[in-house]
Protein backbone atom coordinates (compact mmCIF):
# COMPACT_ATOMS: atom_id res chain seq x y z
CA UNK A 1 0.00 0.00 0.00
CA UNK A 2 1.18 3.46 -0.72
CA UNK A 3 2.06 5.54 2.34
CA UNK A 4 -0.76 8.06 1.72
CA UNK A 5 -3.39 5.29 2.39
CA UNK A 6 -1.98 4.96 5.90
CA UNK A 7 -2.34 8.66 6.48
CA UNK A 8 -5.90 9.14 5.15
CA UNK A 9 -7.50 5.77 5.89
CA UNK A 10 -9.99 3.91 3.68
CA UNK A 11 -11.99 7.00 2.74
CA UNK A 12 -14.28 9.55 4.26
CA UNK A 13 -16.47 8.35 7.13
CA UNK A 14 -20.22 9.00 6.82
CA UNK A 15 -21.15 10.58 10.16
CA UNK A 16 -24.77 9.31 9.86
CA UNK A 17 -23.55 5.68 9.68
CA UNK A 18 -24.11 3.01 7.01
CA UNK A 19 -24.00 3.33 3.31
CA UNK A 20 -26.49 5.20 1.17
CA UNK A 21 -27.62 1.98 -0.60
CA UNK A 22 -28.57 0.24 2.66
CA UNK A 23 -30.43 3.33 3.81
CA UNK A 24 -32.38 3.42 0.52
CA UNK A 25 -33.31 -0.28 0.85
CA UNK A 26 -34.47 0.34 4.43
CA UNK A 27 -36.64 3.29 3.36
CA UNK A 28 -38.22 1.22 0.55
CA UNK A 29 -38.98 -1.67 2.96
CA UNK A 30 -40.57 0.69 5.50
CA UNK A 31 -42.68 2.28 2.73
CA UNK A 32 -43.80 -1.14 1.46
CA UNK A 33 -44.67 -2.25 5.00
CA UNK A 34 -46.73 0.91 5.53
CA UNK A 35 -48.54 0.31 2.22
CA UNK A 36 -49.39 -3.28 3.23
CA UNK A 37 -50.75 -2.08 6.59
CA UNK A 38 -52.90 0.56 4.86
CA UNK A 39 -54.28 -1.94 2.33
CA UNK A 40 -55.11 -4.44 5.10
CA UNK A 41 -56.72 -1.72 7.23
CA UNK A 42 -58.75 -0.52 4.23
CA UNK A 43 -59.91 -4.08 3.49
CA UNK A 44 -60.86 -4.66 7.12
CA UNK A 45 -62.79 -1.37 7.18
CA UNK A 46 -64.62 -2.29 3.95
CA UNK A 47 -65.52 -5.70 5.34
CA UNK A 48 -66.72 -4.20 8.61
CA UNK A 49 -68.99 -1.80 6.71
CA UNK A 50 -70.41 -4.51 4.43
CA UNK A 51 -73.92 -5.42 5.59
CA UNK A 52 -73.65 -9.04 4.38
CA UNK A 53 -70.38 -9.64 6.21
CA UNK A 54 -71.73 -8.06 9.41
CA UNK A 55 -74.92 -10.14 9.23
CA UNK A 56 -72.88 -13.30 8.62
CA UNK A 57 -70.61 -12.57 11.59
CA UNK A 58 -73.65 -11.87 13.78
CA UNK A 59 -75.19 -15.18 12.67
CA UNK A 60 -71.99 -17.05 13.52
CA UNK A 61 -71.82 -15.43 16.96
CA UNK A 62 -75.48 -16.32 17.55
CA UNK A 63 -74.82 -19.89 16.40
CA UNK A 64 -71.92 -20.15 18.83
CA UNK A 65 -74.08 -18.89 21.71
CA UNK A 66 -77.25 -20.87 20.82
CA UNK A 67 -78.79 -23.28 23.34
CA UNK A 68 -76.79 -26.51 23.41
CA UNK A 69 -73.50 -25.07 22.10
CA UNK A 70 -71.96 -24.52 25.53
CA UNK A 71 -72.95 -28.02 26.63
CA UNK A 72 -71.24 -29.47 23.53
CA UNK A 73 -68.06 -27.51 24.28
CA UNK A 74 -68.20 -28.77 27.87
CA UNK A 75 -68.53 -32.34 26.54
CA UNK A 76 -65.33 -31.98 24.52
CA UNK A 77 -65.99 -30.11 21.26
CA UNK A 78 -63.22 -27.60 20.59
CA UNK A 79 -65.88 -25.48 18.90
CA UNK A 80 -69.65 -25.93 18.69
CA UNK A 81 -72.33 -24.04 16.79
CA UNK A 82 -76.06 -24.49 16.39
CA UNK A 83 -77.05 -22.93 13.07
CA UNK A 84 -80.52 -22.72 11.57
CA UNK A 85 -80.70 -23.90 7.96
CA UNK A 86 -82.57 -20.73 6.91
CA UNK A 87 -79.79 -18.55 8.35
CA UNK A 88 -77.18 -20.63 6.55
CA UNK A 89 -78.96 -20.11 3.21
CA UNK A 90 -79.36 -16.37 3.89
CA UNK A 91 -75.61 -16.14 4.49
CA UNK A 92 -74.90 -18.09 1.31
CA UNK A 93 -77.25 -15.84 -0.68
CA UNK A 94 -75.67 -12.65 0.69
CA UNK A 95 -72.13 -13.84 0.04
CA UNK A 96 -73.04 -15.00 -3.47
CA UNK A 97 -74.49 -11.57 -4.27
CA UNK A 98 -71.44 -9.86 -2.76
CA UNK A 99 -69.16 -11.78 -5.12
CA UNK A 100 -71.42 -11.28 -8.14
CA UNK A 101 -72.85 -14.80 -8.27
CA UNK A 102 -76.50 -15.47 -8.94
CA UNK A 103 -78.49 -17.07 -6.16
CA UNK A 104 -82.14 -17.76 -6.90
CA UNK A 105 -84.54 -17.25 -4.01
CA UNK A 106 -86.70 -20.03 -5.44
CA UNK A 107 -83.66 -22.29 -5.39
CA UNK A 108 -83.09 -21.54 -1.71
CA UNK A 109 -86.77 -22.12 -0.91
CA UNK A 110 -86.67 -25.49 -2.66
CA UNK A 111 -83.52 -26.44 -0.74
CA UNK A 112 -85.10 -25.48 2.59
CA UNK A 113 -88.33 -27.37 1.99
CA UNK A 114 -88.07 -30.60 3.95
CA UNK A 115 -84.52 -29.76 5.10
CA UNK A 116 -83.70 -30.29 8.78
CA UNK A 117 -84.19 -26.94 10.48
CA UNK A 118 -80.93 -26.96 12.47
CA UNK A 119 -77.29 -27.96 11.94
CA UNK A 120 -75.50 -28.93 15.16
CA UNK A 121 -71.78 -28.61 14.43
CA UNK A 122 -69.05 -29.99 16.69
CA UNK A 123 -65.46 -29.41 15.59
CA UNK A 124 -62.24 -30.91 16.90
CA UNK A 125 -58.76 -29.55 16.20
CA UNK A 126 -57.23 -33.00 16.62
CA UNK A 127 -58.78 -36.44 16.66
CA UNK A 128 -62.54 -36.58 17.15
CA UNK A 129 -63.76 -37.45 20.61
CA UNK A 130 -67.53 -37.57 20.11
CA UNK A 131 -69.72 -39.36 17.58
CA UNK A 132 -72.68 -37.81 15.79
CA UNK A 133 -74.99 -39.85 18.05
CA UNK A 134 -73.34 -38.42 21.19
CA UNK A 135 -73.52 -34.87 19.79
CA UNK A 136 -77.22 -35.39 18.95
CA UNK A 137 -77.94 -36.74 22.44
CA UNK A 138 -76.21 -33.81 24.17
CA UNK A 139 -77.99 -31.30 21.93
CA UNK A 140 -81.40 -32.93 22.47
CA UNK A 141 -80.95 -33.00 26.25
CA UNK A 142 -79.91 -29.34 26.41
CA UNK A 143 -82.05 -27.69 23.73
CA UNK A 144 -85.12 -29.97 23.29
CA UNK A 145 -85.47 -29.47 19.50
CA UNK A 146 -88.96 -29.55 17.98
CA UNK A 147 -87.93 -30.61 14.48
CA UNK A 148 -85.38 -32.57 12.45
CA UNK A 149 -81.75 -31.61 12.96
CA UNK A 150 -78.36 -32.56 11.57
CA UNK A 151 -75.47 -33.50 13.86
CA UNK A 152 -72.12 -32.88 12.21
CA UNK A 153 -68.74 -33.79 13.71
CA UNK A 154 -65.60 -32.62 11.96
CA UNK A 155 -61.93 -32.96 12.69
CA UNK A 156 -59.28 -30.48 11.62
CA UNK A 157 -56.95 -33.42 11.02
CA UNK A 158 -59.19 -35.90 9.21
CA UNK A 159 -61.84 -33.60 7.71
CA UNK A 160 -65.53 -34.37 8.02
CA UNK A 161 -66.19 -37.54 9.97
CA UNK A 162 -69.99 -37.68 10.11
CA UNK A 163 -73.09 -35.71 9.18
CA UNK A 164 -76.31 -37.43 10.27
CA UNK A 165 -80.00 -36.49 10.40
CA UNK A 166 -81.96 -37.03 13.62
CA UNK A 167 -85.62 -36.66 14.49
CA UNK A 168 -86.69 -34.41 17.35
CA UNK A 169 -87.03 -37.57 19.45
CA UNK A 170 -83.39 -38.49 18.80
CA UNK A 171 -84.08 -41.22 16.25
CA UNK A 172 -81.26 -41.58 13.71
CA UNK A 173 -82.74 -41.14 10.22
CA UNK A 174 -79.49 -41.68 8.31
CA UNK A 175 -76.52 -39.73 7.05
CA UNK A 176 -77.39 -36.39 5.43
CA UNK A 177 -76.38 -37.36 1.91
CA UNK A 178 -78.44 -40.56 1.84
CA UNK A 179 -81.33 -38.91 3.64
CA UNK A 180 -81.23 -35.98 1.17
CA UNK A 181 -81.28 -38.32 -1.82
CA UNK A 182 -84.26 -40.21 -0.40
CA UNK A 183 -86.06 -36.95 0.35
CA UNK A 184 -85.10 -35.47 -3.04
CA UNK A 185 -82.82 -32.84 -1.48
CA UNK A 186 -79.26 -31.84 -2.16
CA UNK A 187 -76.96 -32.29 0.83
CA UNK A 188 -75.75 -28.83 1.84
CA UNK A 189 -73.92 -28.08 5.04
CA UNK A 190 -72.50 -25.19 6.95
Amino acid sequence: MPPQDYETGPGPIDKRGGSGALRAVGIVLVALGAAVVLVCAGGAYWLSQNETVRASLDALVSARDAPGAEELRSAGCDEAMIMESAVFFEMAEGLAEMFGEEFSEGEAGEELEGMPSVFVVCTFNGDTQLSCEEVARIYRESAAPADLFVAQVTSGVAGETCQEVFGADGELLGDLESWGEEAGQAAPGP
